[in-house]
């Protein structure tokens, strides 16, 4: 009996009473919080139901709702930059009927057109997009085979950072990014102590 205690007093110390051992697997809690540090990363919207795992921390909860706003709004807001772009390289007629980029003529553009939307508009949501979207493979052909002088200028300054749009888009951006490096650090000082 005493060397069962004895041992079992030995395993105490050397845990610490730690939940998972220094180099031993995450809890459940540190992977559900490296799940809304890759979302962030990714730049998905981070669901509802992780917001559990942020416990008492209101001020990380207040920082995902807005980015998850930013997100929806600033997709948005790229998707329809990016089909405009689009019909203009493409020169997109379908017999009769001329399209003019609004959401009712979204159904009707190629698939080919509609996965590079979706994609211009997802990397428009990095801080470095020129560059990603130069290196995307479903993006690289429709840059480098774009004739003329105006050659892949476009990507230059797509992002809304750089081209001239209204202040307060820029503003949307600066938010966007900023919170992005905030949420990013919180939730790494949330992971070490978990």
């Amino acid at each position: 009996m005493k060397r069962i205690l004895l041992f079992l007093t030995a395993l105490l110390l050397l845990c610490g009473g730690c939940t998972a051992a220094p180099n031993g697997p995450p809890t459940f809690e540190a992977q559900k919080l490296g799940e809304i540090s890759d979302k962030i990363l990714t730049r998905q919207v981070v669901e509802s139901s992780y917001l559990y795992y942020l416990g008492h921390h209101e001020t990380l909860r207040q920082n995902i709702t807005r980015y998850n706003e930013l997100t929806a709004t600033l997709t948005g807001n790229a998707t329809n930059l990016a089909a405009s772009l689009l019909l203009s390289l493409y020169d997109l007629q379908d017999g009769d009927t001329v399209f003019y980029g609004t959401a009712k003529d979204y159904p009707a553009f190629p698939p080919y057109m509609r996965e590079q939307i979706v994609q211009i508009a997802h990397l428009s949501l990095y801080e470095n997009s020129g560059e990603l979207l130069r290196c995307d493979p479903l993006l690289s052909y429709l840059i480098a085979s774009e004739g003329g002088s105006s050659y892949g200028l476009w990507v230059s300054s797509w992002h809304p950072l750089y081209r001239g749009v209204e202040e307060s888009d820029r503003q949307l951006y600066e938010e966007y990014f900023a919170l992005e490096k905030a949420i990013l650090g919180q939730l790494e000082d949330l992971m070490a102590e978990s």
